[in-house]
């Protein structure tokens, strides 16, 4: 009897680790051909590592209940231990994401190796269709998503810090207020805050909100010729 079960554990272990790699591969293949820090490798060996996981909790769980109090008793619960392999790659995922000024990026590449989490754990428990289903549509996601992203201008967010002499102050913030609020999609979206500084110098932070990408080199250059402008910083 043992014999017979340890026979088909090795089949469903066969087909686990075979179908975590395929789908694993699919959508990390997709990531490594974009660049991505979480690719190939990365990919099949999450979905594999939870699929493994989820497989010999679940049959740890069958054991148990084929031979209870003996010596292959393993209480044993597969929510948990699935609820516990989300939770600790979620960790692996928020080391993708890196933070640059105002700007976030790795978040798709953390949550696809979230979704390979899901994707083990759902191979690992016998769930094939849906995870041969959900990988389907999320490759869909991330090719035709990328389209949709180059089609919609998004809200960009900019800090710009303008020095200038104290006495020029108020004339120069007006003037850069008219430049800035003449930027396609900026109009009413401009906001300033004054600090003076050292050596009768001012600071201007001027906070701005445009639809799609500002043209910084363009608009500097326009700030520069403000006069008594010293420096201009972007963030």
């Amino acid at each position: 009897m043992y014999d017979i079960l340890v026979d088909e554990r090795f089949l469903e272990l066969l087909k686990v680790v075979g179908l975590a790699v395929l789908l694993g591969g699919a959508i990390g293949m997709e990531r490594e051909v974009k660049g991505r820090s979480a690719g190939f490798r990365t990919n099949i060996l999450v979905c594999l590592g939870s699929a493994l996981v989820m497989l010999v909790s679940k049959q740890l769980e069958q054991l148990s209940l084929l031979d209870p109090g003996g010596r292959h008793h393993f209480p044993i619960d597969p929510g948990r231990v699935a609820a516990g392999v989300l939770t600790g790659v979620g960790f692996l995922g928020a080391g993708a994401i890196v933070k640059t000024g105002d700007v976030v990026r790795g978040l798709t590449t953390a949550a696809s190796i979230w979704l390979m989490t899901g994707l083990g754990v759902a191979v690992g428990l016998g769930f094939y269709v849906e995870a041969v289903t959900t990988t389907a549509v999320a490759l869909i996601v991330l090719n035709v998503a990328t389209r949709v992203d180059a089609l919609i201008r998004s809200n960009e967010y900019y800090s710009i810090t303008v020095c200038l002499p104290t006495e020029r102050a108020a004339a120069g913030e007006d003037r850069i207020l008219t430049i800035l609020r003449a930027l396609p999609g900026a109009a009413a979206h401009v906001t300033r805050r004054r600090v003076d500084l050292a050596d009768q110098t001012t600071g201007l932070t001027f906070y701005l909100r445009t639809r799609g990408h500002a043209d910084s080199k363009g608009v500097t250059a326009a700030i520069t010729g403000v006069g008594g402008v010293q420096r201009v910083t972007w963030r």
